[in-house]
C-alpha cells in the first residue's frame, strides 16, 4: 500500500519532522478564536470568530466578571481499521476569558451566525447612588450579631 505524505516545500526536512509526520497520533489543534468586544452606553458586544464550531460543541458562561467562551469540536469520518494516509483535521479546542464588570447577568444573550458568536451583555443601571442609613451603636451590633448566628 502506498503511503502519502504531506510535502511543504516552503519548510525544509529534517529527521524530527519525519519522525513525527509517520506517527498515527497527532496532538489537539488549539483553534486561535480572534475576538471584538465593543462597549455602548448600556451594554457590551463581544464577537468571536468560530468557523466550524456548532452551537452544541460551544460554552459560554459567566460568573464572577468573568466572561469564558470555550469550544470543542472534533472530526472523524474513518472508522478503526481504516488505514489513514494523512489526519490533519483533529479535535480543536479554544477558550478565550473577558474581565467584563457591572453586567446583568441575567439578561445576557449569544448568537451564533455563520461561523461569528454575538454576546450581548447589558450593563447593570449606573443610577443613583444607594443612600445607606446609619443605625444606632448598641441596637445595630445586636440586629448584626443576630443575623451572624443565623447564618452559622
Amino acid at each position: 500500500m502506498a503511503r502519502l505524505r504531506l510535502y511543504n516545500p516552503s519548510t525544509p526536512s529534517s529527521l524530527f519532522d519525519q519522525f513525527f509526520n509517520e506517527l498515527d497520533w497527532v496532538p489537539k489543534e488549539k483553534t486561535n478564536a480572534r475576538a471584538n468586544i465593543v462597549e455602548k452606553k448600556d451594554s457590551f458586544l463581544v464577537t468571536i470568530e468560530v468557523p466550524g464550531f456548532t452551537k452544541e460543541d460551544l460554552t459560554i458562561d459567566y460568573q464572577d466578571n468573568i466572561l469564558k467562551v470555550s469550544g470543542k469540536r472534533s472530526h472523524s469520518n474513518h472508522e478503526e481499521n481504516d488505514h489513514v494516509h494523512l489526519n490533519e483535521i483533529n479535535e480543536e479546542t479554544f477558550t478565550r476569558t473577558f474581565k467584563l464588570l457591572d453586567i446583568m447577568d441575567n439578561k445576557i444573550e449569544a448568537s451564533l451566525d455563520h461561523g461569528i458568536v454575538h454576546i450581548y451583555l447589558p450593563k447593570k443601571a449606573s443610577g443613583e447612588a444607594k443612600k445607606i442609613s446609619i443605625g444606632e451603636g448598641k441596637s445595630f451590633f445586636k440586629k448584626f450579631e443576630s443575623k451572624m448566628k443565623s447564618v452559622s
